[in-house]
């Protein structure tokens, strides 16, 4: 049976650890091992139900639950430990879980996929934005419009949708942010497209992310995503990425149809799965 212990706050020899476990299972697995919600928690000491698989100086494996009833949590790199689930679900009764890749041979029930579509930057992505501006996001000016154009573009989205000024502001903080990855488009004084990107670093090939992407409610079908989606392949390029990813839900078929037409093909599939004791 696989050893596993509970804390509510990791020391802080174990919060080091675990960063450190991440970073090597992002350097062999060529992903990001645990959603960023996840990391940022141990990386800002928020207190969850840890679980980590050996004992300090040995962790082995890591996986975090918050919430109650359902519970929510994953294990660090997308996989599915029977003795753990046995464990967590003793104070879960109903447990939501994401597992990267295939769906586990466990028992339980799918109830949101998540896509993983990439690409190779090999291709030129022409600027058609004439009449608009494609500038960075200024903090100063931008923020409280930036976010609640985001709550909208999102509102059936139940994690970017639910981003708050803290939520914006510790990203903007960041060891991984750029400035001039973070882009809004305008169209004279109203902001009505954002693209942000990002650079994963520990990524053998640096590869790109289009991080956040949207179009404001009341300028969708004005191919305004095309424009936001062209303008974040070049930023990308520029910083030398030589391919992008970007994480889109199953159920948004004009997202997919966007992204396919600049060539991202899907090669992932996130599940979402409940348990219930």
């Amino acid at each position: 049976m696989t050893i596993w212990r509970q804390t509510q706050k990791l020391s802080g020899p174990e919060r080091l650890e675990v960063l450190q476990l991440l970073n090597e299972m992002e350097g062999r697995l060529k992903r990001a091992p645990i959603d960023e919600s996840a990391r940022r928690m141990v990386l800002h000491d928020r207190p969850a139900s840890y679980w980590l698989q050996g004992p300090e100086g040995h962790i082995q494996g890591f996986a975090v639950v918050t919430g109650t009833d359902p519970g929510a949590g994953e294990m660090a790199g997308g996989s599915l430990d029977r003795d753990l689930l046995e464990l967590v679900l003793a104070s879960h009764p109903h447990l939501h879980w994401w597992t990267r890749g295939e769906l586990p041979v466990v028992q339980g029930i799918p109830i949101r996929t998540l896509l993983m579509m990439g690409m190779q930057l090999d291709n030129e992505f022409p600027d058609r934005s004439a009449g608009l501006t494609i500038r960075p996001f200024d903090p100063q000016t931008d923020f409280d419009r930036w976010l609640s154009l985001n709550k909208l573009a999102f509102m059936n989205h139940p994690e970017q949708g639910a981003w708050n000024p803290q939520d914006l502001s510790e990203r903007l903080s960041e060891p991984w942010f750029d400035p001039s990855g973070f882009l809004v488009v305008m169209d004279d004084t109203e902001m009505v497209a954002s693209v942000w990107t990002k650079i994963h670093e520990l990524h053998p090939a640096r590869e790109g992310e289009i991080y956040v992407l949207w179009v404001a409610p009341e300028q969708q079908g004005k191919g305004l995503g095309a424009i936001a989606t062209a303008a974040g392949l070049r930023n990308l390029q520029l910083k030398g990425a030589s391919r992008a990813v970007l994480f889109v839900e199953e159920s948004n078929t004009s997202a997919r149809a966007l992204y396919s037409s600049f060539g991202f093909k899907i090669e992932r599939e996130d599940h979402l799965m409940l348990f219930e004791r």
